[in-house]
């Protein structure tokens, strides 16, 4: 017997929310990338300036490039929009994924977009629960 606990909600409000989730995420992952960019650029600049000035120069960058997964937010946001139903259920874990934004992937894509000068404080409180 499953205990699990499950709610019924309107797809259309729960097009509404993952469409806000999903335009959080690509702003999020959009200020990273300028960052990513800006962080490469630094790095190149340094081993080529010190190329430049003879020093040993070690080529590899070590820097992660943050991963969208605005895929994901399509691919559900398709699925609602498709379906024939006005109402679906959801269980706790597709409500936490779906309306409260916390995917199993979340805490790996936070940490590839620090680095980036994209600031916790920049993600809200709800983002990172």
């Amino acid at each position: 017997m499953n205990n699990e606990l499950t709610i019924n909600v309107r797809v259309s409000e729960l097009i509404i929310k993952v469409e806000e989730n999903k335009k959080r995420h690509v702003q999020l992952y959009n200020e990273a990338i300028i960052g990513y960019r800006k962080n490469i650029i630094e790095a190149f600049s340094k081993k080529l300036n010190d190329a430049k000035d003879g020093k040993d120069v070690d080529h590899h960058i070590s820097l992660s490039r943050p991963v969208s997964r605005e895929k994901e937010y399509d691919c559900l946001l398709g699925m609602l929009n498709m379906t024939l139903d006005k109402t679906m259920v959801l269980t706790t874990q597709q409500f936490m994924q779906y309306v409260n934004d916390q995917w199993s992937w979340k805490g790996s894509f936070i940490n590839s977009c620090n680095p980036h000068g994209v600031k916790l404080s920049d993600i809200e409180s709800s983002y990172l629960d």
